[in-house]
């Protein structure tokens, strides 16, 4: 396989270059963002000065214990794999879990959050 050729996979990585790393840049997030609420997340975004949309997420003790809350970040992880695509501008995005969040189950996180990411997508327009 040539270098230069597209790879399918490529848009199903969750590379750093997507991902909030930084404290600062979570905690701009928060306190400057627009709130998008679901039923077991919250999601805020602002528009960031990135290349492309970045990522985090919010997972506290509230939520449960360790191996829960891990269970959440991986669900959480996971729809934004599959679904990132769905923000195509420069935007930050946090997704903060509530206690709710455990009790879900993959197919309705990975539904609120691509639920999610479209309305970003539409009001970022």
């Amino acid at each position: 396989m040539q270098a230069s050729s597209p790879n399918p996979e490529h848009y199903f990585r969750f590379p750093k270059s997507i991902r909030l790393l930084a404290r600062r840049d979570y905690l701009r997030v928060q306190k400057q963002g627009i709130l998008v609420r679901s039923k077991d997340l919250l999601v805020l975004y602002k528009k960031g000065n990135g290349k492309n949309a970045r990522f985090g997420m919010t997972v506290s003790k509230k939520v449960g214990n360790a191996v829960t809350r891990n269970r959440v970040k991986r669900w959480i992880r996971e729809a934004v794999r599959h679904h990132h695509h769905c923000v195509d501008s420069q935007v930050d995005v946090v997704f903060i879990a509530s206690p709710r969040t455990a009790r879900s189950n993959y197919q309705s996180i990975e539904r609120e959050i691509s639920t999610a990411l479209e309305t970003i997508a539409a009001q970022d327009q």
